[in-house]
C-alpha cells in the first residue's frame, strides 16, 4: 500500500479545483473566506489561557478545531494569493 504525503490544504486545494490550477475566481473568493470578529476573539482568549496553562477540556478541543479549520485556509490564500499574482502579471 503506498503511503500518502497530502496535506490537509493539499487535499482542500484539489476538492475546490479539482480540474487542476486554481482559477482567478476560485483565487478571489479563496482570499474571501474568513472567520468573524468574534471567532478571532474567542481564538486569542484560548490561546492566551492556553500560554496561561488555564484551558479546559473543552476549550482545549475547540482550540484544536479552529487550528485545524485555520492552518490550511491559510495556506489555501497564500496559494490564492500567488495565483492572482501571477495571472495579474499576465493579464
Amino acid at each position: 500500500m503506498a503511503t500518502s504525503t497530502s496535506t490537509e490544504a493539499e487535499i482542500w486545494e484539489r476538492i475546490i479545483h479539482p480540474r487542476g490550477r486554481m482559477t482567478k475566481g476560485a483565487a478571489r473568493r479563496i482570499q474571501g473566506l474568513t472567520f468573524t470578529e468574534q471567532e478571532i476573539a474567542r481564538v486569542r482568549e484560548l490561546a492566551e489561557r492556553n500560554r496561561q496553562g488555564r484551558l479546559s477540556d473543552d476549550e482545549d478541543a475547540e482550540l484544536d478545531h479552529y487550528l485545524r479549520v485555520g492552518t490550511p485556509l491559510t495556506v489555501l490564500k497564500l496559494r490564492a494569493r500567488r495565483v492572482l499574482r501571477e495571472t495579474g502579471r499576465t493579464s
